[in-house]
This record gives structure tokens, sequence and C-alpha cells, in this order.
């Protein structure tokens, strides 16, 4: 058994953070400046009491208006999140009553960044393949924001908030999710961290202070180095050549690394999809959002080859391929 993805929506926050607000905020850095160096001109941020959980129920909400007799096929939702409302309850169970969801489903929570939306479709390939589920919605969201300083302007000027919901369903022929790919490397943790952000911070009894660190150059070396050969892996498993693949959709960090990796990995303009303008780097929310605009847009049908690929965060990378159908 196959699974393919139907369908994908998002929803952002409806305040907007422009380019020209965070060169009032850092004047060394003009308006010009931010968009040559990420690619970005604007992002969505979250209000005070705007949070995952929220922006996760929007998306699938947009979803269901696709086809509102989805609702009651569900059989097991996977939320993933870095940024959760609450550590304790699931996010995924809260969603499940306010989807007004059927109660026999599973529902759980999986705590991944760059790399989590492949991650969660593996799980719900995994579910589906073993039988145990025909519908799966895989909903990603995270609210950054909350744990940036509104002073690091590297921080700032690419992170913006989101949520995706995707629908994958059983499929009998051999169209959809195809084989998967990951790596891993946990000694490179602290490149991208919020040190006080769990129970580490609870239990100090200080009001948390926004406090994620990114170490870019870290980061960006890791995934020179690494991203290229899950690519070659990926390819390899699923028995294609690079000229097979007509869209690239790598998690979209920032325009200058995707460059870098477009040309690295060895794919043309024509392939490699970049589009974060107008939200930012959105973490597990990335791939979901430029899919889904390939799938409005009606750039893709069922003869077309999708890689996916997230990385970053753990330090993680993950991959597939798609072929999407109706």
């Amino acid at each position: 058994m196959k699974s393919r993805i139907t369908a994908v929506s998002y929803a952002l926050p409806e305040k907007k953070l422009h380019n020209e607000e965070l060169a009032a905020r850092y004047p060394d850095w003009s308006v010009k400046k931010i968009a040559d160096k990420t690619g970005i001109v604007s992002r969505h941020i979250a209000a005070a009491d705007q949070f995952s959980l929220e922006l996760a129920e929007l998306a699938a909400k947009k979803l269901f208006v696709c086809d509102e007799t989805w609702r009651d096929k569900i059989d097991c939702v996977i939320f993933c999140t870095q940024t959760p409302k609450y550590l304790i309850p699931t996010g995924a169970c809260m969603l499940q009553s306010k989807l007004a969801l059927r109660n026999n489903i599973a529902a759980f929570d999986i705590n991944l960044g760059c790399s989590g939306y492949v991650y969660a479709l593996s799980i719900a390939h995994g579910f589906i393949q073993s039988g145990q589920a025909k519908y799966v919605l895989v909903l990603t969201g995270d609210t950054y924001s909350k744990l940036i300083d509104p002073s690091n302007r590297q921080l700032a000027t690419i992170f913006g908030d989101a949520a995706s919901a995707t629908l994958v369903k059983a499929e009998n022929n051999g169209a959809g999710i195809q084989e998967f790919s990951f790596f891993t490397d946990g000694t490179g943790y602290d490149k991208l961290i919020a040190p006080m952000s769990g129970m580490q911070g609870l239990v100090n009894q200080k009001k948390y202070e926004p406090d994620l660190e990114m170490m870019g150059p870290d980061i960006f070396n890791f995934t020179i180095q690494h991203v290229p050969e899950l690519v070659d892996n990926i390819l390899q498993k699923n028995k294609l050549n690079k000229t097979d693949v007509d869209y690239c959709i790598f998690h979209q960090a920032n325009r200058y690394m995707l460059t870098y990796l477009m040309e690295k990995s060895g794919f043309s303009e024509k392939q490699f999809m970049i589009d974060l303008e107008n939200v930012g780097n959105t973490v597990s929310t990335s791939i979901p959002i430029v899919l889904s605009n390939l799938f409005s847009q009606e750039k893709i049908n069922d003869s077309k080859k999708i890689l996916l690929l997230g990385f970053g965060v753990g330090l993680s990378c993950a991959g597939t391929v798609i072929a999407k159908t109706n």
C-alpha cells in the first residue's frame, strides 16, 4: 500500500513584519541589504495570544474547505512543532477536539524543526503502509518569533510564523510518497538552540526571556556538506537521476543558502523552488507552503516528480520523492 499527498494548505498570522521596520530597528542594515542577504521582504508574526496550536487549527480548517467529508475519514493526526502552546497536554489531542474529528483515532506531536515535515510524512506513510490508517492529517506549526530577542537581527530578519495542514491518504498504485533518506548529527545540537525554552527554563523560576541562538556558519557548513550527499542517496533509493526531478523543494532557510545548495546539488533554476520572499523561514512549514503554492498554480500533474528535503536544527536532514496525484 502506497500513500499520496492529496491536498496541502497553510495559515499565516495577520501581522506582517516588513524590512522597512527592521531597517529602522537596525540602522546599519538597509531595506535592500536585508532583502539581498536573506531573500525575504516580509514575514508574518503571531499575536501575543496566538500560538502554533491556533495556527494549525486554521490551516486544517482551510484544508477541510476543499472537502468536508475528509473530516470524518481522518484516522491519525500528527502535529510537528517545536513551539507548543503547552508542554502538557499534547497539541494533537487538543486539535482532535477543536477540529471535531472522530474519537477512535491516533493523535500525537513530534518535536522537529526544519526537517520535521519530511519526518511527519514518513510517519504518516508508515501508518498507511502498515494498515493502521487510510487518512492521516499532517500538521506543522511554529511561532519562533516568541523565542527571538528583538535585538537579534540575525534571527529577526529570517524567521516567520506559520502552520500547515496536509492530507495523506492510502493509494493502491505506485504514485505518491516514495522512499525516504535521513541524516542526523546530534553533536551539533547547540548550533540552533533556545536553552531555557523547556523544563530547564521552567524550573529556573525566572521569567522567560527570548533566547534562541543560531550559529549560522556552523549550520551552513553542515548543510553544504551533508545535503548534497543526501540528495544523491534519495535519488539512488528511488532509482532516479537529477534530470528526472521536475521540482526540488528544500527547506526555505534563506536565499543565499538555497542558491548555494542548488548549484552544489546540481539542479537547474527551473527545477529548484525558492519561495520565501513574503513569509521568511517558517521552519517545518516552509516545504508545505511551497508545495501548496505549486498545487494552487496547477504546476503539478500526475507525471511530476518532486524532491522534498528538510535540513537544520538538530542537526538533522530528511528527504523523499513524491508524485502528485489527485
